[in-house]
């Protein structure tokens, strides 16, 4: 259980005194920034409903082009595609020699947990659409524990009191909304330049689930004291925070769509009558009541001046209440924290593709409007008339209109044209499109159009053009695969090292011994066996011993690359498997002799090279692929004929059906404990 935070004499009301203040500022500083994100997400979301437009007339038009959606839209599918694209989303490269056995199958568990329990897929959609619309995405990564009683049933169907227990390792997104740092910090962890003194994470829960939260930790974090929360549930927010309600109204007024008048009047009405427990926007929702926390991860003086400590603290602002402190739980000593930008910038927010396209997307739409209103006018017709012709003042004229007139027609009236063609306008549009695409990195190759290319253009030209029109977004890919996403791998080991052995080393068990069992049935023998060695009895950190990057190299290369590299592995083995028949038959023919030895000992090293070589590339089944078995060796080295090998092998790569015949990992997922 991670220790309470021993306050020295009045620390604790000093901390809660500059953590106060700190969060003020904080928040104030960051306000502006917050609705510059507001604005860029309604530049990117473009509705086509923009309102009426007074200039140069009555009505005249007023599109906003999406110009940013069309370069997010095709870098999103390109970043998910190009991470997603490999079989494996990590990839573990042992350091030294007491890691070469365990780094594959340590590769072997971070796939099955990531396609069963963190589901990296569905966090990688909503982290890698955040960084490429605002420059900026937050990943989180730690261990989730709770126990609560629920109901059951037993083995003959009857309902009964059971304990819920759940302990697993989780990877989750935090919106930027969500996230706060002091203003004059550049890092999340405290110890690299720029460093933050603290970093925050905003938590809203609803009163029910705020109990659940605050008795279910334990003993993985202590519950919260029952005074403080009976006080903090009696304060709750009366609305969504600004970045919610921006999303919860674009999702009920798409493109300016309203709900239907009978359903929005009583809404409206609702609203009047309500005033505080439902929103007061043009849709009308309910808004749910909630608590706010702030998840505090600070490096405090504790007990005295001459030490600082991490801690971790919920933080109630309205109360000024610590709902509960911890120093840091975690063995690697890190923030769970890590971010990924788009494009660096100067300070600690990335740069994204919105305030990259913001004012080419505006110049266009102007020029666009401008071009459709020249459109209209050079088309339209104004006419003089004499005084005394006949037409009453705002008399409308409308096709086959008759004028009756006592005067000469060609005396009377003229018609002259509103305005004049200007060739101009597409030629500025044309060259404001090209800016915005040096901006950017995205031009009509990358989104495969190639009818401006020149006819018979060779494909080694295509090839480079590709190449070269992907180095922006291999930047990003790079930062992807040196810090941010392959840290989430790191710290998902470092996590399973530490409460798996956890029990072993007289700690409490929060889950880690239940899921390390799960994974080396999962992954057979001996596998399991080197998996387990490593992180039930770690003799050192997995930091020390094994280096984690996400397996994507490019978003050009990654197909090319594999097919070239699995012609090349072909060849090899083509190459190599006569070469084993030749030392086997060698062997054979001369029984107990130096010769066979040396013969069999070329081949047992030669494979040994080629299994390596085999797991670089991925390949799941080695011993498929491999030539000399162990029983072939012993029969070639006695001289006798290959003894077929058993058909036991390493266990399936799903889940093992447990003694009752229910599937351990659903168990695990489901959180079933034993009944009370």
């Amino acid at each position: 259980m991670p220790d309470q935070i021993a306050w020295g004499p009045k620390r604790k009301g000093q901390f809660i005194d500059y953590l106060s203040s700190e969060l003020i500022d904080a928040i104030a500083a960051r306000d502006p920034l917050l609705q510059q994100w507001l604005r860029w997400l309604s530049q990117y979301t473009a509705p086509a409903n923009q309102g009426e437009k007074n200039f140069p007339y009555q009505g005249a038009a007023n599109f906003t082009l999406p110009l940013t959606a069309t370069d997010v839209d095709q870098l999103f599918a390109k970043f998910v595609q190009t991470v997603h694209a490999p079989e494996d989303l990590w990839t573990i490269t042992p350091m030294n020699e007491r890691w070469v056995e365990t780094a594959k199958p340590l590769q072997d568990l971070l796939t099955w947990l990531d396609r069963n329990l963190l589901k990296m897929f569905n966090v990688n959609q909503r982290v890698i659409l955040e960084m490429t619309k605002l420059g900026t995405a937050i990943y989180k990564t730690g261990w989730d524990y709770q126990r609560y009683p629920t109901l059951t049933y037993d083995p003959t169907g009857r309902v009964v009191k059971a304990e819920k227990i759940r302990g697993l390792p989780f990877v989750d997104h935090v919106r930027l909304a969500d996230f706060l740092m002091p203003a004059y910090s550049y890092a999340i962890q405290p110890d690299t330049q720029g460093g933050a003194p603290w970093v925050g994470e905003r938590i809203r829960l609803t009163p029910t689930r705020f109990r659940q939260w605050a008795t279910s930790r334990s003993p993985f974090l202590p519950d919260v004291d029952s005074a403080d929360l009976e006080l903090i549930i009696k304060f709750t927010e009366s609305g969504a925070t600004d970045y919610d309600e921006y999303v919860r109204k674009q999702e009920r007024e798409v493109a300016g769509a309203k709900l239907p008048s009978s359903e929005s009047q009583q809404w409206d009405k609702s609203s009047d009558q309500m005033t505080g427990q439902t929103g007061s926007g043009t849709g009308g929702t309910r808004i749910m009541r909630e608590i706010e926390l702030w998840e505090i991860h600070a490096r405090a003086n504790t007990k005295s001046d001459s030490s600082e400590e991490d801690i971790i603290v919920w933080y109630h602002q309205p109360t000024m209440k610590i709902v509960r402190g911890i120093y840091n739980p975690y063995a690697h000593g890190q923030r769970p924290y890590d971010v990924v930008r788009y494009f660096p910038g100067e300070g600690f927010y990335g740069i994204g593709v919105c305030q990259q396209k913001e004012v080419f997307q505006q110049m266009a739409s102007d020029m666009y409007n401008f071009n459709w209103d020249n459109v209209l006018l050079v088309n339209s017709r104004m006419v003089v008339a004499k005084a005394g012709s006949n037409i009453a003042p705002g008399e409308p004229f409308y096709p086959n209109k008759v004028w009756i007139v006592d005067d000469d027609v060609s005396k009377a009236f003229n018609v002259f044209p509103m305005a004049d063609i200007y060739p101009s306008l597409p030629l500025i549009q044309q060259d404001i499109r090209a800016l915005g695409e040096r901006r950017t990195g995205i031009s009509d190759i990358q989104l495969g159009n190639i009818q401006e290319l020149p006819g018979r253009t060779p494909a080694t030209t295509m090839l480079s053009l590709l190449q070269e029109g992907n180095r922006r977004p291999d930047l990003t890919i790079k930062g992807l695969r040196y810090e941010g996403l392959s840290t989430v791998g790191l710290r998902i080991i470092q996590l399973l090292q530490q409460y798996a052995s956890a029990p072993a080393q007289g700690g409490p068990d929060v889950g880690g011994e239940a899921l390390m069992q799960l994974a080396v049935q999962t992954l057979g023998m001996p596998e399991g066996h080197e998996v387990a060695q490593k992180l039930l009895m770690p003799m050192e950190d997995a930091a020390l011993g094994i280096g984690v990057s996400i397996t994507a190299t490019s978003g050009s290369a990654n197909k090319e690359v594999e097919r070239q590299g699995f012609t090349a592995l072909l060849q090899l083995a083509t190459a190599l498997y006569p070469q084993f028949i030749q030392a086997v038959s060698l062997a054979a023919q001369m029984p107990g002799t130096p010769v066979a030895d040396v013969a069999l000992q070329s081949a047992h090293g030669l494979q040994e090279l080629f299994k390596r070589l085999l797991e670089q590339y991925d390949i799941r089944n080695t011993e498929e692929l491999l030539a000399l078995t162990p029983q072939t060796e012993a029969a070639a080295a006695s001289g006798q004929g290959a003894i077929p090998p058993p058909g036991a092998g390493p266990g399936p790569a799903g889940g093992n059906p447990g003694a009752n015949g229910v599937d351990p990992l659903q168990a695990l997922l489901a959180g079933l404990g034993g009944a009370v």
